[in-house]
């Protein structure tokens, strides 16, 4: 007799080092799951064979995550129907994730895949069998998000947003948004990207100080690992503090948000026409009423003064001692530059003004008598300090008497 008793409470002892019989609903159940859970390696290799040989049995697994990251977990079921697995808080009250491996047999094991997006702490996996026998495998990862988020959760505990850096967070199982408080310097649009490596969606408001107004709000959708989803805002913000949050589905995201400039906007061009002048062409000019980005196109070519000619009779009278010039007087113009010399090429000429546009005759006097003057006028006209010439005319010339 007593060595039956004996063998009974053996197997007892073996029985519980190997699992926990009872759901952790209780502080005493919660403190055994603890204290017998094995520590789970991130190696992202498969483990030994675990055996689940009773029914109801369960085994726990610690998980201590360093950083806010992603949990790959595979489990690898031999069992002929349900391998169950759960993720719980480190107080065990509240369950995270509940997944299954399903249906495999001895020859061809059943293999479940989860990705879980943690916050950093310490976290407890069960697995357990329900009614089935049979052995399992795990394979363990983890890949850190790198956050810089501080764990800002509520608009009453932000984290404070400098404008210019970036930030990296995450959304996870126990952290489902996050909180920022920004200074802006001054009325201006402002600019807010957004990355996000989740799927379906991560979400962003902008708020006024006290959340009466919702200032922009968006979301970047179906991103993943390997390639994020982007969006961006421009908005008008108002000099003073204005709260961001970020929530959304579990995941790593990434934001900024810049003082809007040429280089990040998204223009709206407002387009005015300037008139052609004798200085510069007629152009459509483009200007970005967000950022003030200018261009030009759809050019006509700059004012020109029309070219002059000598009439053709009269135009060039030669007289004793003088010649008397008659031309076509230039619209616009403010006057005519009058040149003449005793050779075609114009060399050492001389120059005389004519002030005024509407003036069509001038006689030049105390000229070398018996001698060949060549003559040839342009119109002239000032513009802004400048003075704007019209092509010289076709030489003329006339022989003094």
């Amino acid at each position: 007799m007593k060595k039956k008793i004996v063998a009974i409470v053996l197997a007892m002892v073996l029985l519980v080092s190997h699992q926990i019989t009872n759901k952790p609903t209780t502080s005493k159940a919660q403190q055994d799951a603890a204290s017998l859970a094995q520590n789970l390696s991130f190696t992202g290799t498969w483990s030994s064979d675990k055996w689940l040989m009773s029914e109801e049995q369960e085994d726990w697994y610690k998980l201590v995550i360093s950083s806010d990251g992603r949990v790959e977990l595979k489990v690898m079921s031999y069992i002929d129907g349900f391998t169950y697995f759960q993720l719980y808080t480190s107080d065990f009250s509240e369950e995270l994730y509940r997944d299954n491996a399903y249906d495999g047999n001895i020859t061809q094991p059943d293999t479940a895949v989860a990705n879980y997006s943690l916050s950093k702490g310490t976290y407890y996996l069960k697995v357990d069998n329900g009614s089935y026998i049979g052995k399992y495998r795990l394979n363990a990862s983890f890949t850190s998000y790198g956050v810089n988020d501080n764990n800002a959760h509520s608009y009453d505990s932000p984290q404070t947003y400098t404008l210019g850096t970036t930030i990296t967070g995450a959304i996870t199982a126990t952290d489902d948004q996050d909180w920022f408080k920004v200074v802006i310097p001054k009325n201006a649009y402002y600019v807010f990207s957004l990355s996000s490596y989740a799927a379906p969606y991560t979400n962003f408001w902008i708020y006024n100080k006290d959340l009466s107004e919702t200032e922009e709000n968006g979301d970047a959708y179906q991103g993943s690992l390997s390639k994020p989803a982007v969006t961006k805002k421009e908005c008008v913000l108002a000099k003073g503090t204005h709260y961001i949050k970020i929530s959304g589905d579990e995941g790593k995201y990434i934001f900024t948000m810049r003082a809007l400039n040429q280089s990040n906007c998204e223009h709206e061009y407002e387009n005015t026409w300037v008139n052609e002048t004798y200085l510069q062409n007629g152009y459509t000019l483009h200007k970005c009423k967000k950022c003030g980005k200018t261009y030009k196109d759809e050019y006509i070519k700059k004012k020109t003064l029309n070219q002059n000619y000598f009439w053709s009779i009269g135009g060039v009278v030669a007289g004793k001692k003088k010649v008397k010039l008659g031309w076509s007087t230039t619209y616009d113009s403010d006057g005519y530059q009058i040149q003449y010399a005793q050779n075609k090429k114009m060399k050492k000429a001389k120059v005389i003004k004519v002030k005024n546009g509407y003036c069509s005759t001038k006689t030049i006097k105390k000229l070398k008598k018996k001698k060949r003057y060549y003559f040839r006028i342009r119109a002239y006209k000032k513009v802004q300090g400048k003075t704007v010439y019209a092509k010289w005319s076709k030489k003329r010339s006339a022989k003094v008497k």
